[in-house]
């Protein structure tokens, strides 16, 4: 498989709080990054949704929806990242 280099940039305050959110999953920011951009590629969908910081109503709901749905899986191993 061929692989292509993505280079952006954050500010630092977000990176530091993303490592200690993926330490628990022993992820690196880049491995979640390429997840994330490897199940848009497969579903044609963000991986996640965007809510309004002051009313998580909406990303709430989109959530009990997708836990009450039956829909398959997809399976991804990190060795194909």
């Amino acid at each position: 498989m061929s692989t292509a280099t993505i280079t952006f940039q954050i500010p630092t305050k977000i990176k530091d709080a993303c490592e200690k959110i993926l330490e628990p999953y022993d992820m690196t920011i880049e491995e979640y990054c390429s997840l994330c951009l490897l199940v848009a590629a497969k579903t044609g969908q963000l991986a996640f949704a965007f809510a309004d910081d002051d009313d998580d109503s909406d990303l709430e709901e989109v959530v009990r929806e997708r836990l009450a749905d039956n829909a398959p899986g997809i399976e991804v191993k990190l060795e194909d990242l």
